[in-house]
């Protein structure tokens, strides 16, 4: 069986009410995104799990975000239920 992890990640609540200097050391996250590429790594290499691809953000996402960029829309982003909307 071939494995693909789409979209892994999670939400701070009022995380867009931080002060740029604490948001820019996303410590939380650092260590999150640290472990499941940790993990990945040992479910591929001490277990023999076939991944074959890995995208903690989706690529959808990335357009949306661009598209929005480039027509200079303010974009607001709120948390509700372990994710984050624009």
């Amino acid at each position: 069986m071939v494995f693909s992890v789409t979209e892994n990640g999670f939400a701070v609540k009022d995380e867009n009410s931080l002060p740029m200097k604490d948001a820019l050391f996303d410590h939380d996250r650092i260590q999150y995104f640290r472990g499941t590429t940790n993990a990945l790594l040992s479910a591929v290499v001490e277990d023999g799990v076939d991944i074959r691809a890995y995208f903690p953000w989706s690529m959808s996402l990335l357009i949306d975000v661009q598209v929005l960029i480039q027509r200079h829309v303010q974009v607001s982003w709120t948390t509700s239920s372990g994710r984050t909307d624009m």
